[in-house]
């Protein structure tokens, strides 16, 4: 029973510092020279005669390492919310900052790491 522990604590430390090492890039599966995505949902109308219609869109900007920096998200081609991703040499997340439109900050997530590189992330709504 105490190879199967060690075993298993292994594979999990392993998958850790593996995926820490994995950009935001290349964990979707996309090209090193992606600077942003553009992503459009659309309502589909179920009669045919009225096209689809935009809902929602967000544009996620990336740096260049690879990492999410910045997403907007869009409502009525209008701002509507974005979020700022800020990092240490530019590849480990340590806050979060959700605003309104109007730069009004709503949310933050302060992110802690252990030895294994775990995270822990805490968040403050009362801003």
């Amino acid at each position: 029973m105490n190879r199967v522990l060690i075993v298993m604590l292994f594979q999990v430390i392993i998958i850790n510092l593996v995926t820490c090492q994995i950009s935001d890039l290349r964990m979707a599966n996309l090209s090193d020279s992606t600077k942003s995505i553009h992503e459009m949902r659309y309502s589909l109308p179920k009669n045919s005669d009225i096209p689809p219609q935009i809902t929602e869109e967000s544009i996620t900007h990336y740096n260049t390492k690879g990492y999410i920096e910045k997403v907007s998200n869009y409502r009525d081609d209008t701002l509507f919310s974005y979020c700022n991703y800020n990092y240490i040499n530019d590849s480990v997340l340590i806050s979060l900052e959700e605003y309104n439109s109007d730069d009004t900050k709503y949310l933050e997530i302060k992110y802690n790491y252990n030895a294994n590189r775990t995270r822990k992330a805490i968040y403050n709504r009362s801003l």
